[in-house]
């Protein structure tokens, strides 16, 4: 099973099937979340948004560095797929929160979002890859998971 002891999703499987032990990206705790969402969405199953929130409250807590969501092994880049990862994860906890009546991970998305506008941003508006230090390059990729949070928190 690719759900490792502390409830984070590792990047694959062996031959095995059992749990490679890769990184725990961003993307593939996001997009569990969001598709436990929308199974319940479809089903009615209460249980997927407990399973869900369990997931959460892992990945948000083991994924921050500084109190900001930071992907493993973050580079300094905005090109390639990487800097995308933190745009998916994020998509699937404001999905998740949303659907949730008391909407838990509202404050963690904002203070995100917050920190990603006033300590990332430059002067024409467009973000780099490190949400809490505003250091590294700006490109497609920051653009678009920027956004995603800002969506995701708004």
């Amino acid at each position: 099973k690719m759900i490792n002891s502390d409830h984070m999703i590792n990047d694959g499987l062996t031959d095995a099937c059992a749990n490679n032990g890769q990184p725990t990206w961003t993307y593939n705790q996001g997009v569990v979340l969001g598709g436990l969402t929308e199974l319940y969405r479809a089903t009615g199953d209460a249980s997927l948004l407990t399973t869900a929130r369990t997931l959460a409250d892992a990945s948000t807590t083991r994924l921050q560095s500084g109190g900001v969501l930071r992907e493993p092994g973050e580079g300094d880049g905005c090109t390639g797929d990487g800097p995308s990862f933190k745009g998916a994860y994020v998509r699937g906890l404001g999905r998740l929160n949303t659907q949730l009546a008391d909407h838990p991970y509202a404050p963690t998305l904002n203070s995100w979002a917050n920190s990603a506008y006033t300590r990332d941003r430059n002067p024409l508006d467009q973000y780099g890859p490190h949400w809490a230090d505003g250091t590294g390059s700006t490109d497609y990729g920051c653009q678009q998971s920027a956004l995603d949070l800002l969506n995701a928190a708004g």
